[in-house]
């Protein structure tokens, strides 16, 4: 009962036909469908996340330095450069590294050097502290009049147009 995805099979129709929808998902096909999809969403919302700490000048601990991923085993490794191919064929700079390419990107990793099989990194990506990043949000938004509710349920949202036009929440 503690499964990630508990599927209990019943004679309900949503159940059905739910099922099938996300079979018709595990082609190849769907597969790159989808992360072209994810990938132009990932560009999306890197674009919009840096023109918003530009227009706000949000500060939030905002490292522009890339990401990388360091492995522990072989067949980790291997899952993440088989991954960074994909990423690179739908366009996205993500290199292969191998262990010492790893440590030199990252000299702090050294003492655990001898465990690390190799990884992946992008270049292009950023980090920064999300908490930090969504306080100073919140409040720029509250300052100008947005009302900002929490501990709510979210039901549906109301469409005009392009964008939102309200939020449903449950009472």
């Amino acid at each position: 009962d503690d499964s990630p995805l508990l599927f209990r099979p019943r004679l309900d129709p949503n159940q059905w036909r739910w099922g099938l929808a996300f079979l018709m998902q595990c082609t190849t096909a769907a597969f790159e469908r989808n992360v072209e999809e994810l990938v132009q969403l990932g560009r999306y919302s890197h674009e919009s996340l840096k023109e918003l700490v530009d227009r706000t000048g949000i500060e939030y601990d905002r490292l522009e330095r890339g990401i990388l991923h360091f492995f522990s085993s072989q067949a980790d490794f291997d899952n993440g450069a088989a991954g960074a191919e994909i990423m690179r064929r739908h366009g996205v700079d993500r290199r292969v590294l191998g262990r010492d390419e790893v440590l030199k990107v990252e000299p702090a990793l050294a003492t655990f050097g001898h465990r690390i099989f190799g990884g992946t990194f992008t270049p292009s990506d950023e980090s920064g502290d999300a908490k930090v990043f969504t306080q100073k949000l919140a409040r720029l938004c509250a300052e100008r009049g947005a009302q900002l509710l929490y501990e709510h349920d979210i039901l549906g949202l109301q469409r005009a147009g392009d964008g939102i036009e309200a939020v449903q929440i449950a009472h």
